[in-house]
């Protein structure tokens, strides 16, 4: 394959805060938070 690579189809987040993805707005962390993205 030639070009640049394609982007990952998921993103670690360290420490990421969970309160955007949450849907009671409960404040909440995690050490890890793995995002993958829609197909």
């Amino acid at each position: 394959m030639t070009g640049a690579p394609a982007e990952p189809a998921w993103t670690l987040v360290e420490n990421a805060p969970l309160r955007s993805l949450n849907t009671f707005h409960v404040a909440a962390t995690a050490p890890w938070l793995l995002t993958v993205a829609d197909p």
